[in-house]
């Protein structure tokens, strides 16, 4: 199978997702009861269809899998892991390595990169299994819409997991979904996600400071947006993160960055162009007007961290590789599109649901139209 196959695939099965997704919309909207078990049962199905269509693609699907494939045959060639971590291309993320020198002692490439997509895909199982018991099939629906669930899936799986991981991780500490009474029991859970997505890729400490500056500085949501839209000028003005004086001998004890700011590294940086404005405008004023519509304490929280790392991936657009930094805040977008209708035991269709149904399709036109153009 060749790229353009697998891309024809791909989308077939977007398009299968939302027939079955819409179709419990309308049996729930006809008989006034939502078919929980239908949902729970083709949620299950896209999960595992997703888990094998991602994990046993051929070497030539994605970017960075000849990469993992490569990286996984370098660390079989040794019996001690002291040995293999010298001759890792990715030593800095210690703990990875040491993953892929275990499992390179026992298992194939294909059932390795199989293991990391099943990884992946089971985050995102118990991530909508934590926020809702029904409505399952929008949700991952919603996630297929997003070019990051696409990337993450073939490319950039690291990231993928730390952000999976890290999202749940978020979720868990900001109490979002099904509750957890016990406070001391949500926040080991918390912390725990969050050390496994660190286990994948240093980013998670963006998400776990992101939880921090929202847990603990009680600010008014306005605020928020009011620097957001601070950081938006920096960005039409071409000012970022390279341009501070300060960050710069942080920035060069990092090994990926330094490759990243330098221009190193192979992609050029995205910009501020109209297809950056489109993407993350939108789910910035979706999330404004259902704020101020229901001023709910949980979907404020949600949409407090997506301007704070929509802020930090506007001053990173004028450096290589900036998409993955933007996708930090693009796995929070599922959440900002669904929780207004879909949130533990409730689905709730009104008239907004219209506005639910432009943006996920909006949002689905742009990540063909981005895949298509690459």
């Amino acid at each position: 199978m060749n790229l353009v196959e697998f891309f024809n695939v791909y989308f077939f099965a977007i398009f299968f997702v939302a027939i079955l997704s819409f179709s419990t919309i309308f049996e729930f909207r006809i008989k006034g009861k939502y078919p929980t078990a239908m949902d729970k049962f083709f949620f299950l199905t896209v999960i595992i269809f997703f888990t094998l269509f991602f994990g046993l693609r051929p070497e030539n699907i994605g970017a960075d899998t000849s990469s993992y494939i490569d990286e996984f045959r370098r660390m079989s060639q040794f019996d001690k892991f002291e040995n293999a971590i010298n001759y890792s291309k990715i030593a800095r993320d210690y703990i990875f390595v040491y993953f892929t020198f275990l499992t390179s002692q026992f298992m194939s490439t294909g059932f390795y990169i199989l293991t990391l997509t099943s990884i992946f895909m089971g985050t995102i199982y118990f991530l909508i299994k934590k926020l809702t018991s029904k409505g399952r099939l929008i949700f991952i629906f919603t996630f297929l819409c997003f070019g990051f669930f696409y990337s993450m899936g073939i490319n950039i799986v690291r990231s993928g997991i730390c952000a999976m991981f890290s999202l749940l991780g978020t979720i868990y500490l900001l109490n979002i979904g099904h509750k957890i009474e016990n406070k001391k029991e949500r926040v080991i859970k918390g912390f725990v996600f969050l050390f496994l997505g660190y286990i994948f890729h240093f980013s998670a400490i963006i998400f776990l400071l992101a939880y921090l500056v929202v847990r603990f500085f009680k600010l008014k949501i306005k605020w928020y947006y009011l620097v957001t839209m601070v950081f938006y000028v920096l960005a039409y003005l071409e000012f970022s993160i390279k341009d501070l004086p300060i960050i710069g001998p942080m920035i060069e004890s990092a090994e990926r960055l330094v490759s990243y700011l330098s221009g190193e590294a192979s992609q050029e940086a995205s910009g501020f162009n109209l297809y950056v404005i489109a993407f993350q405008t939108l789910g910035l004023l979706y999330g404004f007007y259902f704020v101020r519509k229901y001023k709910d304490k949980e979907y404020i929280l949600i949409n407090k961290i997506y301007l704070f790392l929509t802020c930090g991936y506007l001053f990173c657009l004028e450096i290589p590789y900036s998409d993955r930094f933007g996708v930090l805040s693009w796995v929070w977008l599922p959440l900002i599109l669904c929780h207004p209708f879909i949130n533990r035991n409730t689905v709730l269709l009104n008239k907004d649901f219209e506005k639910y149904v432009f943006a996920s399709l909006f949002y689905l036109f742009l990540t063909y139209y981005r895949l298509e153009l690459n």
